[in-house]
Order: C-alpha cells, then sequence, then structure tokens
C-alpha cells in the first residue's frame, strides 16, 4: 500500500496531464515543444520555451516565442523583449555612428583629392602659359615682371647716351679683342704674338678683326706683352636666363665685378638645357648658306647647340626650338662681332637682378672681306633649331 501511494505520487510529480489520458514527462527536454503542440497559446510556456531557445542559441526563434507571450499578455515576456529590443539598439546605433563617421572622411578624403587635382592642373596651364607667352610692355618689363631703373645711367656706361656711338664702338672694340687675348691664353696657354693668329679664315676665325679693333692694334699688342696690364685685361661673359630668355652679355672686371653691357631676347628650347656652362667653341658666319632657319651667324656651344640667328622673328620671346637660342638677325650680327672662341656661356636661375636694356650693343664695322673668309660653305650643320 505505501509502495502504490509512493508511486502515484512520484507520477503527480513528473508527469504533466496535456490531455485525457496524455501525459507528458517533465524531464523530457523538448517538454515546452511537445507542451505547446497541444497547448500553443499558453503564454507562460511560450515565454518558458523561449528561454530554452536562448540557451541554445537560437536567439531569433526566441525572439519569436517571446513576441508571441509578450501579445497573449504576458507581463514578464513583454519587459524582456523591450530590455533585447534596447540592448540591440545600442551596437546598431553605434554601428551607425561609426559608418556615419567613415563616410565623412571619404567625403572630405575626395574632396581634397580634386582640389589638388585642380591646383595640379592649374600650376600646369600656368607653366605651359609662362613658358609660351612673353609679353614686352617696355624696355624694363618682361616675363611678367616690370623693373624700374629711376636712376639715369652713369657717364662712363658704354649704352649712356652721354657718348658718343664712335667712341662706344672702340671702347668696346677694344674690351672685345682683351677678351679674345685671355681666352686664347686659356685654351692654349700663350699670348699670340699678333692678331692674324686669331683672325685667319675658319675654322680658325677665334675673333673677327673689326674696323675699330684694327685702328687699335699696336695699343693692344703692346698691353698683351706686359704681364701686369694682360693681368688687368677684361672678359666678356654670355648669360642666359631660360625663364626670361634672356641673353645677357657681361663685362667681367680683372676684380671680378661684373657689368652687364646689354641683353637680348631670345627664342630659346622647350626644355631645359643639358648643361648649366659651356664655352663657344666655333664661330660660323652664313651657316647652310645664309638664308635658312640658322641665321646668318652662330655660336657653337656644345652637343649640337648653338647660338643663331633666324629667318622667324615673330618666333623671338617663345620657348620653340629643339634646344638651340635664336636671336634676331640684326641682334646676332652685332653679338658675333664681339665674341671670340673660348668665351664662357653660363646658364642662370631665375630672373637677373638688374634692369635690362632691351637694345643691343651697336654693331662693329667688319670689312666683307672678312666675313668672306669666315664663312664654311662646304659645311652643313644640323644644330638643334
Amino acid at each position: 500500500m505505501i509502495r502504490g501511494v509512493y508511486h502515484l505520487d512520484y507520477l503527480k510529480k513528473n508527469l504533466t496531464q496535456v490531455r485525457s489520458h496524455t501525459y507528458l514527462s517533465n524531464n523530457d527536454p523538448r517538454y515546452c515543444e511537445k507542451y505547446l503542440k497541444f497547448h500553443p497559446h499558453d503564454r507562460q510556456m511560450l515565454y518558458q520555451y523561449a528561454q530554452e531557445l536562448f540557451k541554445k542559441g537560437k536567439f531569433t526563434e526566441g525572439v519569436k516565442q517571446l513576441e508571441k507571450s509578450s501579445a497573449l499578455g504576458y507581463f514578464q515576456a513583454k519587459r524582456e523583449l523591450d530590455h533585447l529590443n534596447q540592448y540591440q539598439s545600442l551596437p546598431y546605433a553605434a554601428q551607425n555612428k561609426k559608418a556615419s563617421r567613415y563616410s565623412s572622411l571619404w567625403k572630405w578624403l575626395l574632396a581634397i583629392l580634386i582640389l589638388s587635382l585642380l591646383l595640379f592642373t592649374f600650376l600646369i596651364v600656368w607653366r605651359y602659359v609662362e613658358n609660351r607667352f612673353f609679353i614686352e610692355k617696355n624696355d624694363y618689363y618682361y616675363q611678367f615682371h616690370e623693373y624700374h631703373n629711376p636712376e639715369p645711367p652713369p657717364k662712363d656706361d658704354l649704352n649712356s647716351v652721354s657718348i658718343p656711338i664712335e667712341k662706344q664702338k672702340e671702347t668696346l672694340a677694344l674690351l672685345s679683342v682683351e677678351n679674345a687675348f685671355v681666352r686664347y691664353h686659356e685654351l692654349y696657354g700663350h699670348i699670340p704674338k699678333s692678331l692674324d693668329e686669331m683672325t685667319g679664315g675658319a675654322p680658325s676665325n677665334f675673333l673677327t678683326l673689326s674696323d675699330e679693333a684694327t685702328a687699335q692694334k699696336d695699343t693692344i699688342l703692346l698691353k698683351s706683352k706686359s704681364p701686369d696690364k694682360f693681368a688687368n685685361f677684361s672678359k666678356l661673359e654670355l648669360h642666359f636666363y631660360p625663364k626670361a630668355n634672356k641673353l645677357i652679355l657681361a663685362k667681367i672686371s680683372p676684380s671680378g665685378k661684373e657689368t652687364i653691357l646689354s641683353s637680348y631676347t631670345t627664342a630659346s628650347g622647350k626644355e631645359n638645357l643639358p648643361f648649366s656652362t659651356s664655352k663657344v667653341s666655333q664661330r660660323v658666319v652664313n651657316p647652310n648658306g645664309g638664308d635658312g632657319v640658322l641665321g646668318t651667324r652662330g655660336l657653337v656651344l656644345q652637343d649640337g647647340y648653338a647660338i643663331h640667328g633666324t629667318n622667324d622673328p615673330a618666333s623671338i620671346g617663345q620657348k620653340v626650338t629643339h634646344g638651340c637660342i635664336r636671336l634676331r638677325s640684326g641682334d646676332m650680327e652685332a653679338l658675333y662681332s664681339y665674341i671670340s672662341i673660348g668665351t664662357p656661356f653660363l646658364v642662370k636661375p631665375g630672373l637677373p637682378d638688374a634692369p635690362l636694356l632691351k637694345t643691343g650693343l651697336p654693331q662693329l664695322s667688319v670689312a666683307s672681306a672678312i666675313l668672306k673668309k669666315e664663312e664654311s660653305p662646304g659645311a652643313h650643320f644640323t644644330w638643334r633649331n
């Protein structure tokens, strides 16, 4: 009797009647799931089933059971569902905020990139315009820069209008011969015994002997034989400013002081010269006949680069050549009469420090027979025009 009562109590504690003559074991792992098949609207059992699903990691299915329980009015299910919704919204909000921050950052980076490209394009266009177009308003204005010279030139300035043109020619001719003596000595290690050693026909035309220099020949030779006087000879240099398209003839005194004698507007290469220093290695009269693109005079530098005239004066002031430096025919003929072989050519950065006179030096008088000797009729010059 006692055993039967005990067995009956055990069944009541461990079994749940879900239907007439139908029981479920309370220890069944699927107890809640099976119970809900018989009583699908039991809100408390729905809540318990949701807890089991959460433990098994089935979050989505558990939330569905909580929603059913909450819809049936089970307060605890509703409270837990609200708590879960709030808990889930926090990470999503943070994630959305982070995504928004990254989106704004990418927009700023894109804007900076576009502005950089626009600035780079502007600089390229400006560089092209600056190199392509050359503006001259007056004698002291070039390459978009204006230079003022409020003080009148000194009386001993070779460009001064107060000095008669013939006197200027004599002084400049003497200077050109002094430069030729110095450059000859630098190249060959001795001083020429006479001007004839420097004024032969091509290609030995170290210097063109002008009428003004011939008149002072004896004085120059006498000075060259005195070491003290020879040490006081002045020198000439050619300075080229690519940015300003200017070629300058400069006088260098024995003390090293530089004086600008004249400047010439040029046409230069589309690209920079591959060297910064050079020397005049050859002097040519009427290259390739003198009626072509090389003009009537030429000063050869190196590697096919030369300073020469042109038959296209409209190109002066522009960067249109393949490397050579062009001058107007009149400017080139005047400059040629002053420059000897061995005269240095220097490429200068930036712009000249001092105002420049647009007009060049006066052309020295040279006999046609002398110029004829300096021609090279059999030679064909292929400079980088």
